[in-house]
C-alpha cells in the first residue's frame, strides 16, 4: 500500500482499457457514440485521466494516417473498480467508406501510467 500511495502522490496510476464497446458501423458525417470500459488496477483511487479515440487503417497507433476522433475525461475510479466512459463524435466527411480499426488509448499525451502496456485497445469497424 505504501508504494501505491507514493505513486498516487507523484501522479502515477494504473488504469487498464478493458474493452471498447461499439457494435455498430460508424456513420460518416453523422454522430456516433463510442464507449469503453476502464479499470483501475491500483489499491487506491485513480487520478482523473483521459481516453482518446482514433480511427486507423491498422491496429497500430501511429501518425500514418490515424485520425484523432476526440477524447473524454475519465473520472476518478475507486480501487479495483471500473467505469464506462462515452464520447459522442462526428466522423469526418473525408473518411472513405470501408474497414478501419477504432483505437482507444488512455493518457495518449501523458506518460503517467505505471503499466502503459494495458492502455491501448482496438476494435475492427466498418464506416459507411
Amino acid at each position: 500500500m505504501f508504494n501505491n500511495t507514493i505513486e498516487y502522490l507523484l501522479g502515477y496510476s494504473d488504469l487498464k482499457l478493458k474493452k471498447i464497446i461499439f457494435n455498430k458501423d460508424l456513420r460518416i458525417s453523422k454522430n456516433n457514440v463510442l464507449k469503453a470500459r476502464v479499470q483501475n488496477m491500483e489499491r487506491c483511487y485513480s487520478r482523473e485521466s483521459c481516453l482518446t479515440f482514433y480511427l486507423s487503417l491498422n491496429k497500430k497507433l501511429d501518425d500514418n494516417p490515424d485520425i484523432k476522433l476526440g477524447e473524454v475525461e475519465i473520472p476518478q475510479i475507486k480501487s479495483q473498480s471500473s467505469k464506462k466512459v462515452k464520447l459522442k463524435v462526428k466522423i469526418p466527411a473525408s473518411v472513405e467508406p470501408g474497414g478501419y480499426y477504432l483505437i482507444a488509448k488512455i493518457n495518449a499525451d501523458k506518460p503517467t501510467e505505471i503499466n502503459p502496456d494495458n492502455n491501448l485497445g482496438f476494435k475492427k469497424v466498418k464506416a459507411h
